[in-house]
């Protein structure tokens, strides 16, 4: 990324595939991050893929300890460094 306040920082948007979560993520790209879109629905996932293509998706349903077990793995295994997190719930 370049330009914008947020250039060069990383942020897990929780939630996203709401109304809410694809606004954030969209503004965050908008200021210049990465956003690690999470969502528990592949389908909610695609819209946002196909609304907001600069994010990258993970599913997780982060009410099951052992989805977050794998998606904190998944995360560290393509050396993501999370410089922030947004919950939407």
């Amino acid at each position: 990324m370049s330009g914008g306040p947020l250039a060069d920082r990383t942020v897990l948007v929780a939630g996203a595939t709401s109304t809410s979560g694809a606004a954030v993520s969209r503004a965050l790209v908008a200021a210049g991050a990465a956003v690690v879109a999470v969502g528990a629905r592949e389908g909610g996932l695609e819209a946002l893929r196909a609304s907001v293509p600069q994010v990258t998706t993970q599913r997780c349903d982060l009410a099951d300890r052992s989805a977050v077990d794998g998606l904190v793995s998944r995360l560290q295994a393509d050396g993501t460094h999370v410089d922030g997190l947004v919950h939407l719930v």
